[in-house]
Parts: C-alpha cells; sequence; structure tokens
C-alpha cells in the first residue's frame, strides 16, 4: 500500500547518509562494516540500524528474490552471508514458519561457532511472500569468532558444578542441572555482547526451592580457565513489594472468552463470584473396568474410545494438562472420579459453589485455565510456532512468591502467591488470576523467543499480552481489594511512559505495554482488515492488534542495554526505535517502508505518545491548515540561501509524497518555529494555483544532518 513516499529517505540521498549508530543517528555509509556496505549498495533505500555500534537491523525496501520464500533467504545468505557485519557467520535455521495469513514467512536462527550454539546469538529473516518472494528484513544479535580459536578446553563438567556450588553464595543450591557446552560472548542484558572475546563455557543451573526464598540461576564458567563468568537470574517477579498507584478507572468485568479479569472475590464491596467455564486440554482417563484416555477440547468436551458397556471409572486431575501442571504446595491438587457407562455423558466440575473469598481451590482452577487461555491465545495466531507447546508448572497458594503478594517466573514454572498481609501497602488477595497469570505466562514467553529478559522488556511484553488477551487497560485489578485500582494503569489519561525511560523494570516496561494498549486504541481509526473477520471498527482494532503483537514477537530482537545519560548506571529499554521498525516492517505488505506501510499513521500516532518516532518516514497525520504562500520564480536547490528573513535558511523544493504538488524543507536556526540546528522543517503542499502554493503545517523532524547555512 503506498501512503507516503520517505521524506527521510530523499533527505538520505541528499546528504549521502545512512541510518547508523546510536538508535538512528546518521553517519557515512563508509563507517559500515563491508558486508552491509554491500546490501546497501545493492539495494538502493535499505536502511542499517545499529546499537550499540553493532549492525542490528536492516530494512526498508525489498532485498534479494525468489520463486518461494526459501529461495529467497537461500539467495540473501548466499550473495551476503556477512551482511551483519560478521564473517562467517554460522547459523543453525531453529524455525520456519509462516506469518499474518501466510503474508510473511520467517525465519529465525541460532548462531553457533565451532559447532556450539552461541548463547544470545539469534538472527530473524522475514520475507514477504509475492511473486517473487522477496526478504525485506534482516536483524540479528550476532558476536565475531576470535581469530585464534578458542583456548583447549581444561575443565570438565563436574569440575564446573563442583567450582560453583563450593562458593560461599551459591553452597546453598540444589539440583543441579547436567551442563551444556555453549559459546559465551557476553550478555545484551549488561551491555557486554559482543565486546568480550568469545569462550567455550559450560553452562548449567541450580535453585534453591524454598518456597519464600526462591531462587533459580544460570551459571557460565569458562571451560579452559575455570573462570565464573557470568551468573543470570532466572527469577522474575511480576511486581515488587512498593506502593501501589490507585488510578480510579471502572471495575472491568470481561466476558466469556477469555473470561473475569478483576480479583477473585465473591463478596462486598465488589462481587465477582467465580463463573463455570470449559476446561480444556486435560487429560481423562478410565482407570478402572478398561483402559483409555483423552484430552479435553476447547469447550471442555471429551471422547476415549471404548469397546465395552459396562460401567468403567473415570478420573481427571488438574495436574494433567497438555499445557500446565497445577502445583500446590500446601493443599491437595483437585481431582475427581466418577462411575460412567459408556453411552451416557458425564460431567466433571471442579471447584462448585458456595465459593469463599481468595479460596485456594479457585486459585488451582483459575490457573487451568488462564495458562490454557494465553496458550491458545497465542498458539491461534501463530499457528505454525510449536515453541509454547510444553507443559508449564503453575505453583499457587503457597509457591515461588509466597509471603511477598508476588508472582514469579522461574525458568519452568510460575508461581502465584495467596492472600496475605503485605504492610504498609495492606492485604492482597490471592493472586492466582486472569491478568497476573497471563503476566507470568509472558515472561515464558519471552524465553521460548529465546530473548533476554532485560528486565524492563519482559514486564512490559508480559503486561501486553494481558493487555491484548483480556483488552482491559488495568493490570493486576484490584489486586489489595480495593475497587477501581490497579497495578499499572494504561487506561487513556493516566501518564504515559515515554523513551528513553531511567526508572525501574517494571515502570520502563510500561512503555512498551503502553505502546501496544496504544496501537490497539489508534487502530479504531484504520480503515477494513479482510483479514479480521470482525466489522470495522473497536473490535476488528483489537483483532488487528493482536495479529501485529504476534507477528512482531516472530522477528524482535527484544530490549536493549544503555548507559544512563550520567554514565553511572546501565538502563534497560522494552522498547527503542528498533521496535518501531520491527512493528512497521510486519505491518508492510509491500516490502517497501519508504512508501508508507497500511497502518503506519496509526502505529506512529502510538509510538510518538511514548517518545517514539518512525524511521519509515510515515508521520503522523496533521490536521489540514494554510501554511506560508510562496512563489517560485526560479528552480530552488538544497540549502539555496534565502535572504529577507530573520535569519538565512536551508531550502529544498520536491514532490515529496507524490500527489503532485510542491513540498518545501526549510533547515533553519530556530524561528519562526521552534526548529534547532540538526532540524528541519517540512511543509506539504496542500493546494496550488497558477501564481502561489499553500502548505500544510509544518513537522519538525531531528535529522542531526549538520547546521544552518552561514549568515
Amino acid at each position: 500500500m503506498v501512503a507516503f513516499r520517505s521524506l527521510l529517505a530523499f533527505l538520505a540521498v541528499v546528504q549521502g547518509l545512512a541510518a547508523y549508530g546510536q538508535e538512528g543517528a546518521a553517519v557515512p555509509i563508509d563507517q559500515l562494516p563491508a558486508g552491509t556496505r554491500a546490501v546497501l549498495h545493492a539495494y538502493p533505500g535499505v536502511q542499517a540500524h545499529t546499537i550499540d555500534g553493532r549492525v542490528a537491523a536492516l530494512y526498508g525496501k525489498p532485498m534479494t528474490e525468489g520463486p518461494s520464500p526459501q529461495a529467497a533467504e537461500a539467495a540473501f545468505w548466499g550473495v551476503h552471508p556477512d551482511a551483519l557485519g560478521v564473517a562467517n557467520l554460522d547459523l543453525d535455521t531453529a524455525a520456519v514458519r509462516e506469518l499474518s495469513n501466510s503474508k510473511f514467512t520467517v525465519f529465525q536462527y541460532r548462531q553457533r561457532m565451532g559447532g556450539l550454539p552461541v548463547e544470545y546469538g539469534i538472527v530473524r529473516l522475514l520475507v514477504l511472500n509475492a511473486e517473487p518472494h522477496k526478504v525485506v528484513y534482516v536483524s540479528g544479535i550476532v558476536a565475531e569468532e576470535p581469530e585464534a580459536g578458542f583456548e583447549p578446553q581444561a575443565l570438565s563438567a563436574g569440575d564446573a558444578i563442583a567450582f560453583v556450588s563450593n562458593l560461599r553464595e551459591y553452597q546453598h543450591l540444589v539440583d543441579w542441572s547436567d551442563p551444556e557446552l555453549v559459546v559465551y560472548a557476553g550478555d545484551p542484558v549488561d551491555g557486554t555482547f559482543g565486546k568480550i572475546a568469545p569462550v567455550q563455557a559450560w553452562k548449567f543451573t541450580g535453585h534453591y526451592p524454598v518456597p519464600q526464598l526462591y531462587e533459580r540461576y544460570t551459571f557460565f564458567v569458562d571451560a579452559a580457565s575455570g573462570e565464573l563468568l557470568h551468573v543470570r537470574n532466572e527469577v522474575y517477579s511480576a511486581d515488587v513489594a512498593g506502593t501501589v498507584k490507585g488510578w480510579a478507572t471502572p471495575v472491568v468485568m470481561c466476558g466469556t472468552p477469555p473470561g473475569p479479569c478483576a480479583r477473585p472475590d465473591v463478596g462486598p464491596p465488589d462481587p465477582n463470584p467465580p463463573m463455570l467455564q470449559p476446561m480444556p486440554n486435560i487429560l481423562v482417563q478410565i482407570t478402572a473396568g478398561g483402559s483409555g484416555s483423552a484430552y479435553t477440547d476447547a469447550s471442555g468436551n471429551f471422547t476415549i474410545p471404548h469397546s465395552g458397556t459396562e460401567p468403567v471409572t473415570v478420573g481427571v486431575s488438574i495436574t494433567d494438562g497438555r499445557w500446565v501442571r497445577v502445583d500446590d504446595p500446601n493443599h491437595a491438587e483437585l481431582s475427581l472420579s466418577q462411575t460412567v457407562t459408556p453411552g451416557t455423558p458425564a460431567t466433571f466440575t471442579f471447584n462448585p459453589p458456595p465459593h469463599t473469598a481468595s479460596s485456594p481451590n479457585t486459585a488451582q482452577v483459575n490457573a487451568f485455565i488462564y495458562v490454557n487461555k494465553i496458550h491458545d491465545f497465542l498458539t491461534g495466531l501463530l499457528p505454525g510456532w510449536s515453541g509454547l507447546n510444553y507443559q508449564l508448572v503453575a505453583s499457587v497458594n503457597g509457591g515461588p512468591g509466597v509471603g511477598t503478594c508476588n508472582g514469579f517466573f522461574t525458568g519452568s514454572s510460575i508461581g502465584l502467591a495467596p492472600s496475605q498481609p503485605n504492610p504498609p501497602l495492606g492485604t492482597c488477595v490471592n493472586i492466582a488470576y486472569g491478568s497476573w497469570i497471563v503476566h507470568e505466562y509472558g515472561h515464558f514467553v519471552v524465553q521460548q523467543l529465546g530473548l533476554p529478559q532485560y528486565d524492563a522488556f519482559g514486564e512490559g511484553f508480559a503486561d501486553a499480552c494481558s493487555l491484548l488477551l483480556f483488552d482491559d487497560p488495568c493490570w493486576g485489578r484490584e489486586t489489595y481489594g480495593v475497587p477501581g485500582t490497579c497495578r499499572r494503569d494504561y487506561s487513556p489519561g493516566q501518564p504515559e511512559r515515554t523513551y528513553p525511560c531511567q526508572a525501574g523494570g517494571h515502570q520502563c516496561g510500561m512503555v512498551l505495554g503502553g505502546l501496544w494498549r496504544d496501537i490497539r486504541e489508534q487502530l479504531v481509526n484504520a480503515g477494513d482488515d479482510p483479514s479480521c473477520p470482525e466489522p470495522p471498527g473497536d473490535a476488528q482494532a483489537l483483532c488487528m492488534a493482536r495479529q501485529l503483537f504476534a507477528d512482531w514477537s516472530q522477528i524482535t530482537n527484544g530490549g536493549v542495554a544503555v548507559l544512563s545519560s550520567q554514565g553511572t548506571a546501565v538502563l534497560y529499554e522494552a522498547a527503542h526505535p528498533l521496535t518501531m521498525i520491527e512493528i512497521l516492517t510486519v505491518d508492510d505488505d509491500d516490502g517497501d517502508l519508504g512508501n508508507g506501510t497500511p497502518n503506519c499513521q496509526w502505529i506512529c500516532n502510538a509510538g510518538a505518545q511514548h517518545g517514539l518516532g518512525c524511521a519509515s518516514g510515515c508521520t503522523p497525520p496533521e490536521p489540514p491548515g494554510t501554511g506560508y504562500i510562496v512563489s517560485f520564480r526560479a528552480p530552488l536547490v538544497w540549502y539555496t540561501s534565502v535572504t529577507g528573513g530573520i535569519d538565512p535558511y536551508g531550502l529544498a523544493v520536491g514532490d515529496l509524497n507524490g500527489d503532485g504538488l510542491k513540498d518545501l524543507v526549510l533547515a533553519c536556526e530556530g524561528r519562526p518555529s521552534g526548529a534547532d540546528d540538526g532540524k528541519v522543517l517540512v511543509y506539504l503542499g496542500q493546494s496550488s494555483s497558477p501564481t502561489s502554493y499553500a502548505f500544510q503545517a509544518p513537522t519538525v523532524y531531528n535529522l542531526g544532518i549538520g547546521t544552518r547555512p552561514a549568515k
């Protein structure tokens, strides 16, 4: 879809620059790696995006082509094996799947060195499925192989565990995993990835299973020197103890599907009793009088083939889910059994009335149902992805998190605390309910995507899962039993978190969560999308936002770690300029970001609310209005000196958006419209007559392209 021609591409051609440097700063193309320069020269208009000096993405124009997605992909790596600036890049294909009803095919890879997986080494390549198929996006986090090779291995797997387990701070850990030999090249979370020489390392985990003090770490030990290279904390909490901000928003009760998302209390002042819902993907077994089993379908129905007619005993347990195993360390896990006559339907009902507030039984059923809801929600949007088809443990009523009114993700399980006092905030309800469960599962999704949690990125991604599944801007509704309050409030009118963010992980995660909530809100203005069955408007906007989010998850590099402006701390950005490029890329339909994307104006509107401009040249719509009247008596070129104003201007004239009207670009000192050095004003043509042109209100772009002309 042609929405706008690229203003930024026009300016880049004039200046001979590529988008390069710290999140979009422009530098000469000749400073890019040779392999990256070859891509830019082969496909004019392709942009290179770098983060912290590394090439992170190539995007903006179609690249190699082929009669099939595989042919286009093979052609790209055949011609450009070092496109990401790393020579001899060894990639192992991890997955190939279609996105957005076959609109795209995404190839996902793991980097390898010497036959070993590189921790955090990931690459994504996106093909637009058309005739011909075209590579439109390549991104990655990759490291250089050491020129001299790896040092000889001197440490065994057992030696590595013995070394770490004897360190004073880790002597209490138990249940050590079997070590795996990997390549460690640093950690993107602390900004060291690619900056240290890669080494072969033993990777293993150890954990401390005491619920209230639960710990789990992944260790990397240099297999040559025996040095402990890095320790990664694998416990990610949904929130931290502190002050709750009580935003006054209406209590939301979501219908089925997806189910109630408010707190699970049943009494005044805000009744929200359990409601009867199907339990899909649970194993039902004949335990006596025969044999056989079956999983229930989406409606909770099951059929077990059986040849006899005599009564049999049938059992079902909440620990036997296909995608979740509910664990309760302080109560018996729910199970049911009854005698069933073949041919006569039987009904099994978990947790029947009467119910009590913050009931342990309700917590067990909630954990089972909501893990299934978020699993089926995401796999329904991404039918080709099997990464979530794993039985996750959901620990409730006293697992990890007990004593903290909190939730946790531990790498292989989620934990949700029971109702308990938590001074000075009050007494929380049992947090095993909708938004908390889905949030913790969101951390599992990040892990299965092979991405670092980055603290802020994991929190924002997990919030977005809940915001889009429930379509509720209030996350953690009424955690402390106060009607109308939220743990994190994304409602319209609430203060927006913006990039760059210099706060804690949960707060900075709201940049990403809020971005997706605002994209959902903005898409209400979009035109009809035939891929969504809902009519244009609110329901279709939700459908579009959900599919965009799912597709984006398959190509994103995740968050970034940056140094604070004072240079004293590492900050974690959940959303950043490359995030916008990624979202626009999966929204696009012709592989050319320079001419806009079907919904770029709404996506850019949402990004602007969080300090994230668009890199494609698709700007938020400006209200029509008459600007300055100018008569053109002769052709004008870039940086022509214009006299008669307060200060001289550099000026360019051309039809930037292809509407047949002249458009005006000014580089000025700062008057009359607030621009300063390194910024330009763009006036798009609005109307013309034989003697004059009328322009729309100006848009200011900070391009960092130099100073104003000399007076």
